[in-house]
């Protein structure tokens, strides 16, 4: 134990120490980057697929066509080139051909709707390449989700759905995605925990000007969703190897929210900003560790300017926190964030799918 404190006594009095070795471990990262993609693509990513599509996210037609490859049955090909580029919207389509106008107003009227063809480019955006007609019916009748056959995928998004691949098997995926081709097993599925804050919420959703802030955001999952709703997003995140994925799946997502790029602790926002909803899942007792960021941890509930908490204290008895500087019992922390911070009640919600209890603070 005393070993133990020591060490991490040290490393909090030289922060040159902890960038150095996170510089480190962001190496070894990429050196896995490179050996998953000198890899074959394992047979589950190149056969055919549908994917169930929001209409609404698919904004381009494909520009051009698609270079020549060799077609094998079953399998979707991958592409290299410049094919992918977004210069060719639907919406510029429908408004400047009448017979287009006339589709987008009864787009196949007597059908019961079909399946489109879309290619995805290196950035993840789905490109139609077929059933124009099906994706304007389904857009004037705000279908949420239609099937889409895939086409051709680019070779820099197959890149990514390997790292992704790989990362799910190796159960380092901790997050899922949203993205309906990076469909992987996550470690944790989220959809539990998110359905039960969307239903307790008390700030009014779609509203533009409300402001959740995602502690420890991961890959993003949280800021996702919570933009559907219509939220103004902040995800807190300082990972390197976390922070590059989140980057991409916002970005496959075409999601707005923005990223903080530091330590909650850092970061002068968290202090100028006033916040309708905060997210605290499963990070607080990271800072109870050591007794530096426990401090630190007080002073930024102390000064938090927020109306509700979502709040997710870890399991005491985890092994993570052995030799602890601090560790409370679920309603020890409870209390504790309520003690420091502006927040008066606590509400259980549910309990998540790994048996930690989710908390709403008010």
């Amino acid at each position: 134990m005393v070993v133990s404190r020591t060490v991490s006594d040290v490393l909090d009095r030289h922060q040159k120490v902890r960038s150095i070795l996170s510089r480190i471990s962001y190496g070894k990262f990429l050196f896995w980057r490179l050996k998953v993609k000198a890899g074959n693509s394992p047979e589950e990513l190149t056969t055919s697929k549908i994917c169930m599509v929001n209409p609404e996210t698919i904004e381009y037609c494909l520009s051009g066509k698609l270079p020549r490859h060799q077609y094998q049955t079953g399998h979707v090909p991958v592409l290299s080139g410049d094919w992918d580029l977004l210069d060719k919207r639907i919406e510029d389509l429908v408004e400047n051909s009448t017979s287009n106008r006339e589709d987008f107003q009864n787009a196949n009227a007597d059908s019961n709707g079909g399946q489109i063809t879309v290619a995805i480019g290196r950035f993840g955006d789905f490109l139609l390449t077929d059933g124009l007609n099906i994706l304007l019916k389904a857009k004037r009748l705000q279908v949420q989700q239609i099937p889409a056959l895939i086409s051709a995928r680019h070779s820099q998004w197959q890149e990514l759905r390997k790292e992704v691949y790989t990362l799910a098997l190796e159960k380092r995926l901790y997050q899922p995605t949203t993205h309906p081709d990076l469909d992987m097993i996550a470690e944790h599925s989220c959809e539990d925990r998110f359905n039960m804050i969307r239903d307790n919420l008390s700030v009014k959703r779609g509203s533009s000007s409300a402001r959740v802030l995602d502690i420890g955001a991961n890959h993003g999952y949280f800021c996702q969703k919570f933009e559907e709703l219509g939220f103004k997003c902040y995800a807190v995140e300082n990972g390197l190897i976390n922070l590059h994925y989140l980057r991409r799946f916002k970005r496959a997502s075409n999601k707005k929210f923005e990223v903080v790029p530091e330590g909650i602790f850092k970061w002068k926002g968290v202090k100028e900003l006033q916040f309708d909803v905060v997210l605290a899942l499963n990070i607080f007792h990271h800072f109870l560790k050591r007794k530096k960021p426990y401090s630190q941890l007080i002073d930024l509930l102390n000064g938090l300017q927020v109306k509700e908490m979502f709040f997710e204290p870890h399991l005491p008895g985890e092994y993570q926190m052995k030799n602890a500087y601090k560790n409370y019992t679920e309603k020890e922390f409870v209390e504790f964030v309520l003690q420091n911070s502006k927040l008066k009640r606590a509400k259980p919600i549910g309990a998540a799918n790994d048996g930690r209890t989710l908390y709403k603070l008010f």
